[in-house]
C-alpha cells in the first residue's frame, strides 16, 4: 500500500509540474501578444485585436480544463489525506 501512495504522490506531482508548465507556457504566449499589441499604431489594434483573441480562445480554454483538472485532484488527494 506505501508503495502504490507513493506512486500516487509522485503521479500527482509529475501532474502539477506538467500543468504548471503549461500554464506557464499561456502565460508566455500571453505576454508575447501583449508585447506585439503594444508597438501597434492605434487604428490597428482593433482589427488584431480580433484575430489575437480568436487566436487565444482555444489556449484560454485549455488552461481553465487544465486548472479545473488539477483541483479536482488537489480536492481527491486531500480528501484521501484527511481519511487516514
Amino acid at each position: 500500500m506505501t508503495q502504490t501512495h507513493r506512486e500516487d504522490d509522485f503521479e500527482f506531482a509529475q501532474e502539477v509540474r506538467k500543468t504548471c508548465h503549461q500554464l506557464n507556457n499561456f502565460l508566455t504566449v500571453l505576454r508575447c501578444q501583449h508585447d506585439y499589441m503594444g508597438v501597434l499604431p492605434s487604428e490597428e489594434i482593433k482589427a488584431e485585436l480580433a484575430s489575437v483573441l480568436k487566436d487565444l480562445d482555444p489556449l484560454v480554454e485549455a488552461a481553465a480544463n487544465q486548472i479545473r483538472e488539477l483541483s479536482t485532484k488537489c480536492n481527491t488527494l486531500l480528501e484521501g489525506t484527511q481519511k487516514q
